[in-house]
């Protein structure tokens, strides 16, 4: 998913130049290449729309469907930060759900059990604030900074990333890095 918003990015900077487009369409074609001769990848790729035998997709849906009765019982304010694991465990966990899920995968759905509406008003406040801050497309940078900052989101539907630690510093760097270039191009094209 990165790497397909670098390509998107780069194209706006690379100013037509058939060699560096060529370069870098090689350099996709052979990451794709080698992630697709991968039996594991291959399997877990068509295996995303499985929820029957593979107890992985299974489960999350299992999962998500006791959220929802778990916000039904606290829809204000739910459970607090990292405080539901017990009570789905305890009394909310489907029998159907067979890996005892530490999380919902899901950072919507995480959030609207832990932190309630008020909380999942807050995320979603920034969630979309961040990208109504950058909806000026004609910035390149606003351009990585909205496509990066979807991607991971997007990718929060099946997992819930905002509370892996690796996964949310890399993604406050990438953001914080692309927002200085930002207003160093910024501040470049005043002085010129």
């Amino acid at each position: 998913m990165s790497a397909g918003i670098i390509f998107i990015v780069m194209l706006k900077y690379l100013g037509g130049s058939f060699k560096k487009v060529a370069a870098i369409v090689l350099c996709l074609a052979c990451i794709i290449g080698i992630t697709g001769t991968s039996q594991h990848f291959r399997e877990r790729f068509c295996s995303i729309d499985n929820i029957t035998t593979d107890r992985s997709n299974g489960d999350r849906i299992e999962g998500w469907k006791s959220a929802w009765v778990m916000f039904q019982d606290k829809p204000v304010v739910g459970w607090g930060l990292n405080q539901s694991n017990e009570p789905y465990r305890a009394k909310y966990r489907s029998k159907a759900e067979t890996q005892g899920l530490n999380h919902f995968h899901n950072n919507y759905v995480e959030m609207a059990v832990n932190t309630g509406v008020i909380g999942f008003i807050g995320y979603m406040f920034l969630v979309i604030g961040w990208l109504w801050i950058h909806r000026d497309w004609s910035e390149g940078y606003n351009v990585a900074i909205s496509l990066a900052w979807l991607a991971f989101h997007a990718f929060g539907m099946i997992e819930y990333n905002v509370d892996l630690s690796a996964s949310i510093k890399m993604l406050w760097f990438v953001m914080g890095m692309l927002a200085c270039l930002r207003v160093n191009s910024e501040q470049t094209a005043q002085k010129d």
